[in-house]
């Protein structure tokens, strides 16, 4: 059975603080252009809720540096954990190969067909396909040199998987067109985790 590589528990966490961060970062400058406007203004009471603006600005300013360090510090673990075996472009090349599966896996509203009391219905259904994206968003490739290994993760209702059914014959194919110096053996299933590995031709 695989195991998740250092790569792929850190990918999801870092990929979230870095938005996290940014909407952080937005904030700011909203509160910021508030906080001068709010200054400039000569209404009663703006003094006080200048003043609540300015320290939500440095609580603001104190998670998002704050965060940013541990970014920046989660960043070089990975890199500096993956040395010497995997060089900086390998781990570059897993983040863009990543990004790259994340949006062959991205289904819009698919019809889905369901079997009630024995009588097929067709129905679209939007919260079944929202949760197949969410499962697949926590796929990861990781490129380790001489070898690749995929972690394409499934949805856990059996709605969202038929959704997979549509695609599964092609993941393979898809992954050898986009790594075309690996070779692919067939797919390992352990529970909602689907595994592929790549060795160098």
């Amino acid at each position: 059975m695989m195991k998740k590589t250092l790569f792929m528990k850190l990918y999801r966490p870092i990929y979230i603080g870095i938005w996290l961060d940014i909407a952080l970062l937005a904030a700011w400058i909203i509160l910021e252009i508030f906080a001068r406007m709010l200054v400039r203004s000569s209404l009663a009471g703006t003094a006080s809720l200048a003043f609540w603006v300015s320290v939500t600005i440095v609580a603001i300013e104190t998670v998002g540096l704050g965060l940013m360090f541990l970014l920046i510090f989660t960043v070089c673990m990975v890199y500096v954990g993956r040395l010497p075996d995997t060089s900086i472009s390998c781990t570059t090349q897993s983040t863009k190969q990543t990004f790259s599966l994340h949006r062959f896996l991205h289904r819009q509203d698919v019809t889905i067909t369901q079997l009630m009391a024995g009588i097929p219905a067709n129905a679209k259904n939007s919260r079944v396909t929202s949760a197949f994206n969410r499962a697949v968003k926590k796929s990861v490739v990781d490129i380790q040199g001489d070898k690749v290994i995929v972690l394409v993760q499934l949805p856990y209702t059996q709605q969202s998987q038929e959704i997979f059914k549509t695609i599964d014959s092609q993941l393979k194919e898809y992954l050898s067109s986009q790594m075309p110096d690996y070779y692919f053996s067939g797919a390992t299933r352990d529970r909602n985790v689907l595994w592929f590995e790549g060795r160098k031709r």
